[in-house]
């Protein structure tokens, strides 16, 4: 675990099967207490997370900060991908902003850019907010190393390292793809944020 850092929680999908969201809030007790999860709603604009409405339903009923996330097609339409994302998904004040997952890279790196940035300019246009940008740091590095995107936040994947590089620029960060969890069987990620919870409590949605 990653020391110096108070906020930490969790992103799930159907990989993780039927999740006891009694005992993953249980853990608000533990050292690292789990505060907030990320899950996952849809992918590319036809897939639909077979478990998404009942994970985000029992998650808020838990008192889980709940965020969602749509993984990214470079290959589909953007405004496609939008549409069936928020059709899917809907904000309540509290939430974290809605997170694209970006780990494909498409045919070229210049249409990835343009059609991700459409994408997130649809979403935040929907919700009035602005999204959240998950990637892996060397993905960011590669390919997303453009100005257009420095005004997000990001969310990177970098795991088993005991911390990030000083340019990695995150908010959140995802340090394993190894963690154990109560109510969850199985491995699932772990993720933890870049602040105080007075500094997570104020990226929320209003």
């Amino acid at each position: 675990m990653p020391h110096g850092f108070s906020v930490f929680g969790i992103d799930v999908s159907h990989h993780q099967g039927s999740i006891d969201w009694d005992k993953v809030a249980g853990t608000s007790q533990n050292e690292y207490p789990i505060s907030f999860v990320m899950i996952k709603a849809t992918e590319g604009g036809d897939f639909m997370d077979e478990n998404y409405d009942s994970n985000i339903v029992n998650a808020r009923r838990v008192g889980l900060t709940c965020g969602s996330y749509l993984f990214f097609n470079p290959k589909t339409d953007p405004v496609v991908q939008t549409e069936f994302f928020t059709k899917a998904v809907a904000l309540y004040p509290g939430d974290i902003p809605p997170v694209i997952d970006v780990e494909q890279h498409g045919e070229s790196r210049e249409l990835l850019q343009k059609r991700l940035l459409e994408c997130l300019r649809l979403i935040e246009n929907h919700y009035g907010v602005r999204p959240v940008i998950y990637t892996s740091y060397k993905f960011r590095r590669h390919y997303l190393d453009n100005p257009a995107f420095d005004d997000y936040l990001f969310w990177i994947a970098h795991h088993y390292v005991e911390k990030l590089a000083d340019d990695a620029e995150w908010t959140f960060w995802q340090f394993t793809d190894r963690g154990r969890v109560n109510g969850i069987s199985g491995y699932t990620d772990l993720n933890t944020f870049a602040g105080t919870q007075a500094e997570f409590r104020s990226i929320l949605v209003k």
